[in-house]
């Protein structure tokens, strides 16, 4: 087996952003193919950085900015927002590289710049991705992000909730029991997280932060209607503590089940980068936060998921529209192919009926293996 960085292996504090990046770019270019055909489209990235990593890879700036300039002619539009004024410098140059109708560039803070982005991007789709390198928007915020319009068009968030500032803000705040900046990202609820976690497990901050976070996902979920939440922790390797978890908010069973398949694929991508993991170490290290799933775990879950499906009130509906219920406990782990095989496979053992309704696993539609008139 090849080892060591010139073998093609990724440096260590490398691995959370190629992972970051990957779900980003696949996710963006999935978002704008399919909503700029019906309705214009706006990408965010509040933090916008210098457009490129220091190797001179695209960076979440200019991952937007190959997702609107694959799209349709015109059809989309990038807002790239970023404080530091050499940096901001820097950025723009990467920006000159693609049509200049295409970005636009701000300085100051996300938080100011907002009410005028939400303004331009009155009946367009949404997408923001944002990723501070500490505290980010309130919750309050985010909440009102994310529901700034009915359903249609859809608004769609990215977060990055930075997994080392909970641990070490969570344990400042508990210890000394002063006010905190998670009272702001969170809610006064934080702390009842943090200690049920820490009377689990006291040896290490990991367990509190997992409470934190299932919590603050399970508070998003309540708090913005007929939305679906999930939370992707990522780690530098598989034994270690989350560095940040990924926050994807949408409204739209659809884009749940594609942001999971952008998962499951960046994972392949990194594996073969990385060529040092094996599989049950790659689930653990990037996985949905309420189960470590390991590939054949996954796969016999999804294959549960749908049999369950096919013989309640669900069966008959497409894949997509309760995309929840067929990846639960198996988000990220998956590809959409490889669900796509687990259907056809419980088809021919006669465990359930398949139907097709359309293009792409999504599409399909599983009933009891008795049904008739499909």
């Amino acid at each position: 087996m090849a080892t060591g960085t010139s073998a093609g292996l990724l440096e260590e504090e490398a691995i959370q952003s190629f992972l970051k990046h990957r779900v980003l770019g696949r996710y963006t270019i999935a978002f704008t193919q399919k909503l700029a055909r019906s309705a214009p489209v706006t990408l965010v990235d509040g933090y916008a950085g210098n457009g490129r990593d220091k190797s001179g890879k695209p960076g979440s700036a200019e991952l937007l900015l190959m997702a609107a300039a694959a799209a349709p002619s015109g059809s989309t539009q990038v807002e790239l927002v970023e404080k530091d004024d050499k940096t901001r410098s820097e950025l723009l140059q990467v920006v000159g590289h693609y049509p200049s109708s295409l970005a636009r560039v701000s300085g100051g803070t996300v938080e100011s710049n907002l009410p005028e982005i939400l303004s331009r991007a009155q009946r367009r789709a949404l997408f923001l991705f944002l990723d501070p390198c500490g505290a980010g928007l309130t919750f309050q915020q985010v909440c009102l992000l994310a529901q700034r319009a009915p359903s249609w068009p859809p608004t769609e968030i990215l977060l990055n909730f930075n997994g080392d500032l909970g641990r070490r803000v969570a344990a400042n705040a508990i210890t000394r029991e002063t006010s905190s900046v998670l009272d702001m990202v969170c809610g006064s609820w934080w702390r009842e997280s943090i200690q049920r976690g820490r009377s689990k497990s006291t040896a290490s901050w990991e367990t509190a932060l997992h409470e934190l976070v299932y919590d603050y996902v399970e508070q998003l979920a309540a708090a913005i209607p007929d939305s679906s939440v999930m939370a992707i922790p990522v780690r530098k390797r598989p034994t270690g503590q989350p560095v940040f978890y990924l926050v994807h908010i949408t409204r739209s069973p659809h884009g749940t089940w594609v942001m999971s398949d952008a998962v499951a694929r960046s994972m392949r991508e990194w594996r073969s980068e990385s060529e040092v993991l094996d599989l049950k170490g790659q689930a653990s290290l990037f996985e949905p936060v309420d189960v470590l799933a390991d590939y054949q775990d996954a796969r016999e879950r999804i294959a549960r998921n749908l049999t369950t499906i096919s013989q309640g009130p669900s069966a008959g509906l497409e894949l997509r529209l309760v995309a929840s219920q067929v990846l639960d406990g198996a988000i990220g782990v998956l590809s959409d192919t490889e669900i796509n095989q687990i259907a056809r496979d419980l088809n021919d053992a006669q465990v359930l009926r398949l139907a097709k309704k359309g293009k792409g696993t999504r599409t399909y539609a599983v009933y009891p293996v008795a049904a008739t008139g499909i």
